[in-house]
């Protein structure tokens, strides 16, 4: 067998090695191992001379020693053979810490690695560079290697990366050591073995780094190789701040007497590992990085107290505590800020760095002149860095809306920091932030977090009188909520106000771009009317700076407040935590605050005025979260209330004598006994809040949100004409309020979008927007069991439906046919409801059990199937009770049903406990069950992360397989039922198409077979058009949606609610809709579902688009994936239902029984009878 021709960059232009000679035998060592034994005498009596230093740890933990004194090799190649110096003895005065030799021609000589003086000297990042010219090196306290010109060793080949790895120093205990942090996924090898990505390797002597095979350089350390500890090499001075990780202080190295700020991050516990390997990934990305605007990290101690970060020191302090002394910076300066933090920021970005935490506490000022560095860039991200800052209650409000969007794959582009940046620019202007709860009002109910997510923000006057257009342009190009159509740093750096140049006026054949430069010439601006606003100069002190401290350096200490200053503390002067609380933070004391300041500014007393705040709080602790925003409005009420009525006819006299009028009242309530005084003070509170509920209605509309169905009762809001007749009370809104209207429903707030457009809204939404679990988890959860369906997160869901998809192919549906036929002719000929020729039936009795008896065959196996008989039809009905709409709000409340439907529950999933119990016994024996059933399936299924289906699971899937496709055939296939009855006509048509298909005969039915039945499939669409099997479907919201083409926008405490059987009996898209007609589809002109667009959510491709009024299975995500089943049961249902019966109503009704829609299931209201009559007379 020949020998493997060596692949390695040095040998490719080797000649074969010969078979016979002794060294192709033997494996040949690496490189650094290769010595020439002359050398290596020499280098083991240098040994002898020099003191070994202490072993260095490696990567893996194991310690490496390392002799002072490296010995130098012999490669087989002349050309690429490396000799290490002699000892030079100037290399510890000139801070020598290593050497890379290159082993490829081309790539220079040996590079010198020395410590820099990287916070002092810059180089111009401004100045052009021609084409091919080396630009002077980084600066930094890091080597780069890579493709790019600023890099100390520059690589020209396409596969390195114009930042491929770094090398620096750090010092470990007392002794320095190198290492190599991997910048690029195209590879970099150490010795052959990769390091990875944003993976760190400590380097030994003699190592070999592969730049992605490209080029290939060896690392040795210098001779001598002292260096020292922190404490040696600088004096600690004052502590500036501390924080949960880290404390920050003024540190002077000793050398050459220059002040910098150290930070010291405590070593971490066992359970927080990676945040010190994140630390060590932030570190290597600053050592890479030099820029005038951009703060630098001089050198790193990784000792056994603490990581120590050497970093300049900003003797000015941070941009926040500016515009907390000077209230907000004029135009010009901030013209000068941004122009250096633009200048960074690109610097950043053309490194792909995101900042990710812009904001005033992270920009320092490094002189009077307003110099400005970027600091702390990644590492708040990695260390938690808002522990330092007292601004904001600790949550800033800088962050893109982007950053909010709640989904695990999000991902953060550079963008972020332009929205960030944005934010900070709208401060300095002004003095206060662009969003903020302190906004929050009646009409503005939106908190923080939705301001930013729908990019809601204005320029109040008079803070903005004086500003130019220009500004206010480039912060709305900053503020854009869409980040690809945010403006880029680069196009900042060239917008008119940065370059001081007036905006160019928009001519009439520009593009839309230019319409709000046009509405302002026509008079109309952007700056709105005057709105109080809270400075951060006002809510914060103005100095934080110690007696000691000779400049006003940055600290970021959290200050806690002594009993004293508790004590003096008032709600009308806040203290600064308690500003921010308010500025842009969360909790009640805001809304307290507001209350009180608003009655305050109504000139109620602070006495009445503290009262109705009580009155709120009592009023929080016994409403729900949900109608918390409905309540605030009431509070101000009374309080505007208060004021007309003291204002207009009371004074303190009148009020005394109106209470000494009272005095016999008062007096006769007080001799009353309990019950009466509790019932009379509910039903007080009931003509209160019914009282506030109307007024609130008719003076308070928010004309942000979708319109509200008036109602006279809060809570219930709608509920019972909803619940009477959903579709008269769809249409009556529709026609009332257009499409989109929002009613109560039991406390809820239900949105409804009616129409196609509203069911492609609803349907189609993002999972970071809309949830289907959390609209009905408390209605699936007590009947189905716990963690399936709706009581698991949507992954595991589409994993479930995926389970499910094993009973549900063209095969399975071939071999269901025979089997359903089977089952109805057994039960038809053996029911005692059909013992006589001719007679009535109770179809809520028949087609329940057969519904069940036919789905357990064919989805869940014949072993399941054998032990269901007529009692498990009762336990599904009583399941089925718990699909009400009062347990839409009360799903664990001891009703009857509910006690009867839990334990249907419990006996059903015990049933297939059993069942699941006694196959994995015989599975143990060797045993295989009589068929592969779902049950069987589900048995041997895992979830994408690898665990097992558990058995309770199991058990509670096999409940909603079958409950889910009972309810759609059960109800489906009674309605088909009673209209044929109505309609014999139909019913002989029905019955002459199977003649002319199969013959006389009537040869059996097959799965290809039901699709030529024409008609058949005709009034199965018929049926399903006019009563879907769901009227409403259900989404919670999770984040304010905007309805298409409106200006409402549905907040995240609200439900949507989608009718898709609205437009299905809608005349805009049927002729005659409410009459049954099967013949109308025929010729009627419908999207087909097949000419939409298919996706793939995790369980087999479906429909998306909802384009169709005709959706009587949903659609999206969560669209049925029972459909083609409940067509191939209720196909062949109705087909054997023709073949064996005639079917009329009883004598003197001509119409089907109305809908009853207490349950969420629309059934026939009772009794729904029908008379049948067997085909053919033989039978018993």
């Amino acid at each position: 067998m020949p020998a493997k021709k060596d692949q390695s960059v040095l040998k490719r232009n080797l000649p074969p090695s010969s078979p016979s000679s002794p060294e192709s035998s033997a494996k040949k060592p690496r490189r650094s191992q290769r010595i020439n034994p002359v050398v290596q005498n020499e280098a083991k009596e240098e040994r002898l001379v020099h003191t070994a230093s202490p072993s260095r740890p490696a990567k893996d933990g194991a310690t490496t020693p390392r002799s002072s004194s490296p010995p130098p090799f012999q490669d087989t190649q002349v050309a690429s053979q490396v000799h290490f110096t002699q000892p030079d003895h100037t290399e510890e005065a000139k801070d020598i810490w290593g050497y890379l030799t290159p082993m490829n021609s081309g790539n220079g000589e040996v590079l010198t690695l020395s410590k820099r003086t990287s916070c002092s000297k810059k180089p111009d990042y401004n100045a052009s560079t021609k084409k091919g010219t080396k630009k002077p090196s980084v600066g930094a306290g890091g080597y780069l290697i890579g493709r790019h010109a600023e890099c100390d060793i520059v690589v020209e080949t396409p596969v390195v990366s114009n930042r491929h790895c770094v090398i620096f120093k750090e010092t470990s205990g007392a002794e320095p050591v190198a290492i190599l942090e991997d910048l690029s996924s195209n590879g970099t090898c150490v010795n052959g073995t990769i390091v990875g990505r944003n993976h760190r390797r400590t380097l030994k002597t003699g190592d070999e780094i592969s730049i992605a095979g490209a080029a290939i350089f060896v690392f040795r350390y210098p001779h001598h190789t002292t260096a020292g500890r922190f404490e040696e090499a600088y004096t600690m001075g004052q502590r500036l701040g501390s924080g949960h990780f880290a404390t920050v202080h003024i540190a002077t190295e000793k050398r050459t007497g220059t002040n910098y700020a150290v930070k010291i991050f405590r070593k971490p516990k066992a359970e927080e590992k990676s945040r010190l390997t994140g630390l060590h990934q932030e570190i290597a990305v600053l050592m890479s990085v030099s820029h005038p605007n951009v703060l630098c990290l001089k050198e790193t101690f990784d000792q056994d107290d603490g990581v120590y970060l050497v970093l300049e020191l900003a003797s000015e302090g941070e941009l926040f505590e500016y515009i907390i002394q000077q209230g907000k910076l004029s135009e010009e300066e901030t013209r000068k800020v941004f122009a250096q933090l633009l200048q960074g920021l690109k610097y950043l970005h053309e490194r792909n760095i995101v900042h990710r935490d812009i904001k005033p506490e992270n920009i320092l000022l490094c002189d009077k002149n307003l110099s400005v560095k970027l600091a702390d860039f990644g590492l708040a991200k990695i260390i938690g860095e808002d522990s330092f800052t007292t601004s904001l209650c600790g949550t800033p409000s800088y962050v893109a809306p982007e950053i909010l969007e709640n989904h695990k794959n999000r991902k953060y582009s550079k963008a972020v920091d332009v929205w960030s940046l944005g934010v900070v620019l709208y401060i300095c202007l002004c003095g206060f932030p662009p969003f903020s709860d302190e906004l929050y009002s009646e009409d503005f109910q939106y908190n923080l977090s939705q301001q930013i997510k729908l990019g809601l923000f204005e320029y109040p006057m008079p803070y903005w009188s004086n500003i130019s257009d220009e500004a206010l342009d480039l912060i709305d190009r900053m503020l854009t909520v869409n980040p690809d159509e945010r403006i880029t740093v680069q196009r900042a750096l060239e917008h008119p106000w940065t370059q001081k140049r007036r905006m160019a006026p928009p001519g009439i054949t520009e593009s839309t771009e230019s319409l709000d430069g046009a509405f302002n010439a026509m008079g109309f601006s952007k700056r709105k009317v005057e709105r109080e606003r809270t400075l951060l100069s006002n809510a914060v002190k103005n100095s934080r700076k110690k007696p000691d401290q000779e400049k006003p350096v940055v600290v970021k200490e959290v200050e806690t407040p002594s009993e004293e200053a508790k004590a003096n503390s008032s709600i009308s002067t806040p203290a600064a935590t308690t500003a921010f609380m308010e500025i842009g933070g969360k909790g009640v004391y805001a809304y307290v605050r507001r209350l009180y300041s608003y009655g305050c500014r109504l000139d109620i007393s602070p006495d009445m005025a503290f009262i109705f705040v009580l009155g709120w709080l009592g009023m929080r602790l016994h409403i729900c979260s949900e109608c918390e925003k409905a309540a605030e409005p009431h509070i101000s009420i009374l309080l505007y209330t208060l004021f007309l009525a003291k204002r207009v006819t009371l004074n303190m006299g009148v009020l005394s004598a109106l209470v000494d009028q009272l005095n016999p009242v008062t007096q006769r309530l007080a001799q009353q006994s309990t019950p009466v005084l509790v019932f009379g003070g509910i039903f007080a509170f009931c003509v209160i809040t019914t009282v506030l509920n109307i007024i609130q209605q008719l003076l308070f509309v928010d004309s942000n949100k979708p319109p509200v169905v008036f109602h006279i009762f809060p809570f219930f809001g709608s509920t019972i004409n909803y619940g009477i007749d959903p579709y008269k009370f769809f249409f009556a809104c529709q026609e009332k309020y257009g499409d989109t209207f929002t009613f109560i429903l039991l406390g809820r707030k239900m949105t409804v979008y009616l129409g196609p457009k509203g069911n492609d809204f609803i349907f189609n939404g993002k999972l970071s927007q809309v949830c289907a679990e959390e609209a009905y988890t408390h209605l699936t959860t007590p009947v189905f069991g716990t963690d399936v369906v709706y009581d698991c997160p949507n992954h595991k869901l589409m994993d479930q439906k995926r389970f499910m998809k094993f009973g549900l192919t063209s095969e399975t549906f071939r071999a269901y046919v025979p089997l359903i036929i089977e089952e109805v002719e057994t039960y038809l000929k053996n029911s005692p409801l059909f013992s006589a020729r001719k007679g009535p039936v109770d179809l809520l009795a028949v087609i329940p059990e057969l519904t069940i008896f036919t789905a357990s065959r064919t989805l869940q196996g014949k072993e399941i199937r054998k032990g269901f008989t007529g009692e498990v039809a009762g336990l599904y009905h009583d399941l089925d009770a718990g699909f009400t709409p009062m347990n839409f709000m009360f799903p664990w409340f001891p009703f009857p049903q509910n006690k009867r439907r839990d334990a249907a529950q419990r006996k059903m999933a015990q049933t297939y406990m059993d069942i699941i119990t006694k196959r994995r016994a015989a599975a143990a024996r060797g045993k295989q069950p009589e068929e592969k059933d779902m049950i069987w399936n589900l048995m041997n299924q895992k979830y994408k992360d690898g665990t097992v289906v558990p058995d309770k699971e199991i058990a509670h899937m096999m409940i909603a397989l079958l409950m889910a496709g009972q309810h759609t055939s059960m109800a489906t296939m009674t309605w088909i039922l009673l209209h044929l009855a109505s309609r014999p006509d139909v019913v002989q048509d029905l019955y002459e198409e199977q003649l002319r298909i199969f013959g006389k005969d009537l040869e059996p039915l097959t799965y290809e077979s039901l699709g030529e039945l024409t008609l058949h499939n005709y009034v199965i669409k018929e049926t399903l058009r006019i009563h879907p099997p769901l009227h409403s479907i259900m989404r919670k919201v999770k984040s304010p949606m905007r309805v298409p083409n409106t200006h409402w926008v549905i907040p995240d405490n609200h439900y949507l609610m989608a009718a898709p059987g609205v437009s299905a009996i809608d005349g805009k898209y049927f002729k005659n809709p409410t009459a049954y007609d099967p013949y109308r589809w025929a010729g009627e002109k419908v999207t087909i579902e097949e000419e939409e667009e298919k996706f793939d959510f995790g369980y087999g491709l479906v429909s998306k688009g909802t384009s169709s009024p005709y959706l009587p299975f949903g659609a999206g995500r969560h669209r049925c994936i029972g459909e083609q089943f409940a067509n191939v049961q209720l196909g062949t249902l109705l087909a054997m239902f023709v073949r064996l019966l005639k079917m009329n109503l009883p004598d003197g009704q001509k119409e089907p029984a109305p809908p009853d829609y207490a349950s969420l299931i629309a059934m026939p209201q009772r009794p729904a009878t029908m008379i049948y009559e067997w085909r053919k007379p033989e039978k018993k």
